[in-house]
């Protein structure tokens, strides 16, 4: 049997006790035994007529009346869904809410994602120059970006264009970034080395001391017209100023004036550039020791000869041997000279293979009336024997000469000699490549004023230098 006395003093610790701490009276223990029920059906912390906010304390007056266990449960429950009391956070929940923050960009983090992000769609260096300040001023950034764009050296801030290792890794990617470095670091003799290696032309932007040392213009000028911000002392070294003709004839025009009449600084100049003649003064033209050693190192130095040298046999026959067209520059004697005519011809037909025989569309008319040079010729290319008058082509014993040299040459005899048997058995006892056979067919084709069979192929066969000929 219950005992309501021992419930009611119960009740009244439940209700006085503070919010928070569960009290479990005498009849839940009671129900409890009795249903062995699970933990889950105790009540929360909450009194049955407050709540979190408002707790029943000792000095609030406790109601007299007392409700059934059920309505006392119902009532904790439905506290407990209105409103629930505040709980300390556990581990996990600190470290979740640490995460959340640490995730959260910072305005640096931010700016550097839209920098990445703006090289992809438009390159290092316009990505860069529109980043914000404090991607130009974080170092790590900028150290990579000045090795894939040195100029963007530009845009940093002021501190790390002090930064050697900086200004370093731009200058070797872009010489040019040395315009944009402090100007202590324009004093490093190290740092301006690299840039002038890169290109000279940055010499420029070099100091006064720098443009005064000798090994660091020594340097810019092997990649570019740089002597002209060297000082005058060094314009006029011979060594730096040849040194300088490798990369571009017109450091003379920064070159001190003493070297276009210094006749030794040509003769070494040539070995470089025959070019330099362009600066020579007349009379270095006019001396056959200088200009006979231009021709030898290139032919072209023969277009800078005066009138009497390219008069001068010795020249043009070592200008001839290189390039036939030379000797369109030689003198109006030299063109009725019939040796350096066929050095000429024998270039372009046997080395050159040129097919226009500009050599012999060259050569004095006068030459077409001299037997030997015509024989010599014909030994080349037989079509010669288009420029020789009918006279010597009807000429048989001059024929026969012609065929022993080029057995193609009875293509150009005259009619009457074509027609001759006795000339036909004559030119292949004299020259083995003389076929009669492909002879008279080739006569009565051309009796016929017909084409010769096989085309154009079969005529330039037929035509074709005696040499080239025995090759095929």
């Amino acid at each position: 049997m219950i005992d309501f006395d021992d419930l009611e003093q119960e009740e009244v610790i439940a209700i006085n006790a503070p919010a928070g701490v569960v009290e479990t009276s005498a009849f839940d223990a009671t129900l409890t035994n009795k249903n062995d029920a699970s933990p889950s059906a105790q009540v929360p912390a909450l009194s049955p007529l407050g709540d979190a906010k408002n707790p029943v304390t000792e000095t609030q007056p406790a109601n007299n009346v007392t409700e059934p266990p059920e309505v006392q449960t119902r009532i904790g429950t439905s506290a407990m869904s209105v409103e629930k009391p505040m709980v300390a956070p556990s581990a996990s929940a600190a470290t979740a809410a640490t995460a959340a923050t640490a995730a959260a960009p910072t305005p640096f983090q931010s700016a550097s994602r839209t920098f990445q992000a703006a090289v992809e769609d438009d390159g290092v260096y316009r990505a860069f120059k529109s980043a914000p300040s404090e991607v130009h001023a974080d170092r790590d950034i900028v150290m990579e970006a000045v090795s894939l764009h040195g100029t963007v050296l530009e845009f940093a801030s002021n501190e790390l264009k002090c930064d050697r290792e900086v200004v370093l890794c731009a200058v070797r990617q872009d010489g040019w970034a040395l315009e944009h470095a402090s100007e202590e670091l324009r004093s490093d003799k190290e740092v301006v080395i690299e840039a002038v290696k890169q290109d000279g032309w940055v010499l420029e932007f070099a100091s006064e001391d720098l443009r005064a040392d000798r090994h660091v213009v020594m340097q810019a000028v092997t990649n570019a017209n740089a002597l002209r911000y060297a000082p005058e002392h060094l314009r006029a070294d011979r060594e730096i100023v040849l040194k300088a003709l490798q990369h571009s004839l017109d450091v003379l025009k920064d070159a001190s004036p003493a070297f276009c009449s210094d006749r030794t600084f040509f003769m070494d100049a040539l070995a470089i550039n025959v070019d330099v003649l362009r600066f020579a003064p007349s009379e270095f033209l006019a001396d056959h020791a200088l200009m006979l050693k231009a021709v030898w190192r290139s032919f072209k130095a023969l277009k800078y000869a005066s009138a009497e040298l390219r008069a001068d046999r010795e020249i043009i026959s070592v200008a001839v041997k290189q390039d036939c067209r030379m000797l369109e520059l030689a003198s109006e004697d030299l063109l009725a000279d019939g040796e350096i005519v066929l050095q000429a011809a024998e270039q372009e037909i046997l080395k050159a293979k040129r097919p226009d025989r500009t050599a012999f569309h060259l050569a004095a008319k006068s030459l077409w009336s001299d037997r030997k040079f015509i024989v010599s010729a014909v030994r080349l290319d037989a079509r010669v024997l288009l420029k020789v008058s009918a006279q010597l082509r009807a000429n048989r014993e001059f024929m026969l000469e012609c065929v022993e040299a080029n057995y193609q040459a009875t293509q150009f005899a005259s009619n009457e000699l074509q027609g001759d048997r006795d000339f036909t058995v004559q030119c292949q006892g004299i020259n083995k490549q003389f076929k009669q056979a492909d002879f008279l067919l080739g006569l009565a084709v051309r009796q016929s004023g017909r084409g010769l069979p096989g085309g154009d192929a079969r005529r330039r066969n037929q035509t074709m230098p005696a040499k080239l000929a025995r090759g095929r």
